[in-house]
């Protein structure tokens, strides 16, 4: 059986064949940017809620610290009317001791409880 590579029903099938695969590689170029475009939105709005929560936390920590200053304050003023005579390094070791708990952390035990 010969062979006739000007047969126009063969060309036509390699061409068919070719298409398909150009189109394919052209489909397989687009779902690859599609991709990367979701993968960096998806990169992006990660970014977005972490630095959310971190102003979230900073202004959560700046509160709270304006709070603690303003009751160390009342604390001091109130300890300084109740007991006028007593040394100002007892009264900040007692503040100190009031700021840990406050935060929930513990104080150093200096035996001053």
């Amino acid at each position: 059986m010969k062979h006739d590579d000007t047969d126009p029903a063969a060309a036509h099938a390699i061409e068919r064949v070719l298409q398909a695969e150009r189109n394919g590689a052209e489909r397989i170029a687009q779902a690859r940017q599609q991709a990367a475009a979701l993968l960096e939105q998806a990169r992006s709005d990660g970014l977005a809620i972490v630095n959310r929560a971190l102003a979230r936390g900073a202004r959560w920590q700046q509160t709270h610290a304006a709070r603690l200053e303003c009751r160390l304050r009342a604390l001091r003023d109130e300890g300084e009317v109740a007991a006028p005579d007593l040394p100002a390094t007892a009264l900040e070791a007692a503040a100190a001791r009031v700021a840990a708990e406050l935060v929930d952390t513990e104080a150093p035990d200096d035996g001053a409880r």
